[in-house]
């Protein structure tokens, strides 16, 4: 396998939480897209991964891309939602990354995860950079050294 795939892999299963509550609509885009937007365009996503309530599953690029926006489009009638359905609705994410490797020894990864309706945790913007090392690769992600 490709290093860039392996570690998109790995990025697809550290979402693919099995107690995932809200819905999730998860998509690499070719290196260099722009990840400013909540749903991305077709042509810019290589792969394309959704959990709607049964397990992260890999789909096409132009499912995930229709099964978020319906989501995205979702007005939703109450601040508190009254059904589960509603309530991952409500909580539902966009997650945009592209992994690139400027070198053999490093891949980069930025990452962009929006809510589609609300969320208290809001945005997120990562990046971060995984090493080779004797037995594979490795993320060297701190989360409090981007502050």
């Amino acid at each position: 396998m490709v290093p860039a795939d392996y570690v998109a892999e790995r990025i697809a299963a550290r979402y693919g939480h099995p107690a995932r509550v809200a819905h999730l609509y998860l998509f690499r885009l070719k290196p260099d897209s722009d990840l400013t937007a909540i749903v991305p365009s077709v042509e810019t996503v290589l792969t394309a991964w959704v959990d709607e309530g049964s397990g992260l599953g890999p789909t096409s690029a132009a499912r995930a891309i229709e099964q978020c926006q319906a989501v995205y489009g979702v007005e939703l009638k109450t601040s508190r939602p009254t059904t589960p359905l509603e309530r991952r609705r409500q909580m539902a994410r966009s997650v945009l990354f592209t992994v690139e490797q400027p070198d053999v020894d490093s891949i980069e990864v930025q990452l962009m995860s929006r809510a589609l309706a609300f969320s208290p945790k809001g945005d997120r913007a990562a990046h971060e950079v995984w090493h080779r090392s004797g037995e594979g690769w490795y993320s060297a992600y701190q989360p409090h050294a981007d502050q």
